[in-house]
C-alpha cells in the first residue's frame, strides 16, 4: 500500500508516524527484492464518428447538351444529361457549390467544362462542382 504524501501543517506526532510508515514501506520493498513503480493506466473508449450522407436524386431534366455559346438559347431539343444531385441542388438549380454526379453513389463527378443549360445560361463545372454561372 502506498503511503500518501506528507502534508503541511501536520502535528509533530503525525510527521513522526508518517516517517515510520515510509521506513516500513522501504523495508518491505527491500525484503521483497525491490518495489516497482506503480503505473496507472486510463482506458478511453473509442470515439464514435457518425457520418450522415445526403441521398442523391436522379434527374434528366435540368440541363441539356447545347453547343450554342453562353447567352444563346438552344433551338430544338437535343438531349438532357442523366445526372445525380441532392434534392436541394435540384430545387435551386443552377447554384454555385452544388455537386453534379454521373452515378448514384457520388463517386464519379460530372465532367469539367462549360455547359449551356439550354436557356442561354451557362454553368462552369470543375471537379463535379458548379463553380460559375454565366448568363
Amino acid at each position: 500500500m502506498a503511503i500518501p504524501s506528507r502534508q503541511i501543517g501536520w502535528s509533530t506526532q503525525a510527521n513522526l508516524l508518517w516517517q515510520i510508515s515510509k521506513q516500513l514501506e522501504r523495508l518491505t520493498c527491500v525484503t521483497a527484492c525491490g518495489c516497482g513503480t506503480t503505473t496507472t493506466t486510463t482506458t478511453i473508449p473509442p470515439t464514435t464518428t457518425t457520418t450522415t450522407t445526403i441521398p442523391l436524386v436522379f434527374t434528366d431534366s435540368l440541363f441539356q447538351e447545347c453547343p450554342q455559346p453562353c447567352g444563346s438559347t438552344c433551338g430544338p431539343f437535343l438531349f438532357y444529361y442523366n445526372v445525380w444531385m441532392t434534392q436541394e441542388c435540384i430545387d435551386t438549380f443552377p447554384t454555385i457549390g452544388c455537386a453534379i454526379w454521373n452515378n448514384e453513389e457520388g463517386t464519379s463527378p460530372f465532367n469539367d467544362g462549360t455547359y449551356n443549360t439550354g436557356d442561354g445560361t451557362c454553368i462552369v463545372i470543375t471537379g463535379g462542382i458548379i463553380t460559375n454561372i454565366i448568363s
